[in-house]
């Protein structure tokens, strides 16, 4: 897997992965009637998605239930990056709606 060097071919790219993403959450909320969440941060903006449309009451009942635990055997977190390091962007005050197709990169 490579960067895509085209910022329109990633945008394109990007939008078109999340929103499968989103189905495949979608379906395994459904099918194991699992409470399904994630959030994206990404140069074009913060995705966040909840199969329960409250992610903060499942944000929240999480780390209650996990609490007192360092470790958790049922929680598995991927996390990839192309050059091997993590990276959060700082603009936290910006959200897209993944409806709108007039969504670009420079919101």
């Amino acid at each position: 897997m490579k960067v895509l060097d085209s910022e329109e071919t990633r945008f394109t790219t990007f939008k078109k992965r999340i929103k499968s993403l989103i189905k495949n959450a979608d379906n395994l909320s459904i099918t194991m009637r699992a409470r399904v969440a994630f959030v994206t941060f990404s140069p074009y903006g913060i995705y966040a998605y909840d199969s329960s449309n409250n992610i903060v009451e499942l944000i929240d009942n999480f780390l209650s239930h996990h609490k007192d635990q360092t470790t958790s055997t049922n929680v598995v977190a991927l996390r990839h990056s192309s050059s091997g390091e993590s990276n959060m962007t700082n603009n936290m005050n910006v959200a897209v709606d993944l409806n709108d197709e007039k969504a670009s990169p420079d919101n």
